[in-house]
C-alpha cells in the first residue's frame, strides 16, 4: 500500500469520527503487514497526532518478529495476533516459505512468539481450519499451551479459493467433532496450568447467543486493498458484484444496504460454512 491510498483512509477515518462518537479497530492484514511496517508506524502516528478515535491491530504469519519489529508495534500499542494454522507438520504445509525451500516456516513463528513472550507481550492466535489440521487440532491445543503467551484463538473455515481452491474443505460435522473434543482438551490444561486460553467463538456464542452476527452486513466492517478497493469483507475481496468502490475517490462513502436487500431470506438459508462470521444479517 502506497503512502497516498493510506492518508485516503486517514482522511476518512477523520470524517466518520466527526459523524459519529465510534472507536474505530483498524486492522493491518496482508499478505504479510510487517513488510510495510514503516507505513504502519507512519499511519498509527498521524492518527494519534490528529486525534482520531482508533485502537490498532496486526495480524501478522510471525515469521517476521524479531526485537526490533517488535519493540516499534509495543511502543505503538498495536495488538498482535499471529496467524498458525496447526502444529508444524500442518502449518508448514499450509504457510510455506514463497521459495517452498525446505525451511520450516513454523520454526520461524515460534520464535518470534518466544521474543513476544520475553517482551512481555500476549497475543491472539487465528487457526484456519482444513481436514488436516483438524485430525491434528488436540497437538495444536498442546502446542498453544506450551508457547505460553496465547490468550485467545479464532478459528476460520478454509474457503476454496486462490492458494487454497484445490484444498480439502472440512464439513461441519468433522469441524463439530473436532473442536469439541479440542474444548476438552482446553479445559485439561486449564485444570493443570491454572491458565483460560479464550476461544473467541464461544465469547461471541455467549454474547449474542445463536442469533447470526456479521460486522459487515450490520454496517460495522469494511475491507480496504492496497489499491484502495473496498469490498464488505476480505472474503469478498476481489469479487466485482461486491465492489464498494475506492476510497481514493473524493465522493467516496459507504452507502447502507442493511434489511433492503429482497433476497435475505434466501440468504438466511444457504450454507454458511465459508462466511467469517458464519451467518448473514
Amino acid at each position: 500500500m502506497s503512502w497516498d491510498t493510506a492518508e485516503s483512509i486517514l482522511k476518512f477515518i477523520k470524517k466518520q469520527n466527526k459523524e459519529n462518537s465510534h472507536m474505530f479497530l483498524v486492522q493491518f492484514t496482508g499478505g504479510e503487514p510487517l513488510l510495510n511496517l514503516p507505513l504502519i508506524e507512519r499511519f498509527v502516528k498521524e492518527s494519534r497526532k490528529e486525534g482520531l478515535s482508533c485502537i490498532f491491530q496486526i495480524q501478522t504469519n510471525g515469521t517476521l518478529l524479531n526485537d526490533i519489529n517488535i519493540s516499534k508495534l509495543k511502543n505503538l500499542d498495536i495488538g498482535i495476533g499471529v496467524s498458525i494454522d496447526g502444529v508444524p507438520e500442518v502449518n508448514d504445509i499450509m504457510r510455506p516459505y514463497r521459495n517452498r525451500c525446505s525451511r520450516s516456516s513454523t520454526v520461524d513463528v515460534l520464535k518470534g512468539m518466544e521474543l513476544l513472550k520475553e517482551s512481555g507481550i500476549c497475543v491472539n492466535v487465528t487457526s484456519v481450519l482444513t481436514k488436516k489440521s483438524l485430525l491434528n487440532l488436540n497437538k495444536f491445543i498442546d502446542l498453544v499451551y506450551y508457547i505460553g503467551n496465547v490468550k485467545g484463538i479464532s478459528f476460520n473455515v478454509l474457503r476454496p479459493t486462490g492458494n487454497a481452491f484445490d484444498m480439502s474443505v472440512p464439513s461441519e460435522e468433522e469441524i463439530a467433532l473436532n473442536v469439541k473434543a479440542a474444548l476438552k482438551r482446553a479445559d485439561m490444561h486449564e485444570k493443570i496450568t491454572n491458565r483460560t486460553i479464550t476461544f473467541k467463538f464461544l465469547e461471541r456464542l455467549k454474547k449474542y447467543g445463536y442469533r447470526e452476527e456479521c460486522r459487515t452486513f450490520n454496517g460495522n466492517s469494511i475491507f480496504i486493498n492496497p489499491n484502495g478497493e473496498v469490498y464488505p469483507c476480505p472474503s469478498l475481496a476481489g469479487q466485482e458484484d461486491f465492489y464498494i468502490g475506492n476510497i481514493m475517490d473524493e465522493d467516496f462513502q459507504i452507502k447502507t444496504y442493511i434489511g433492503k436487500c429482497p433476497y435475505i431470506q434466501q440468504c438466511r438459508m444457504l450454507d454458511r460454512i465459508f462466511c467469517f462470521s458464519h451467518g448473514y444479517t
